[in-house]
């Protein structure tokens, strides 16, 4: 789930009250985004491509 769906169930406006509480427990994102990237594109891309993105 993204910040900006979870800001406004916390009732913060504008979401720089949610990111600056909680920006801290989203730092893995990148890493997750890496892995939905490497399993989705899987076979597609050129290897020179996807050096890093190895599941």
């Amino acid at each position: 789930m993204s910040i900006h769906e979870v800001s406004p169930w916390l009732g913060h406006r504008p979401i720089k009250v949610t990111v600056d509480r909680y920006g801290h427990l989203t730092q893995d994102g990148r890493e997750r985004c890496r892995q939905v990237v490497a399993a989705t594109c899987e076979g597609y891309l050129p290897e020179e491509l996807s050096v890093g993105l190895a599941v």
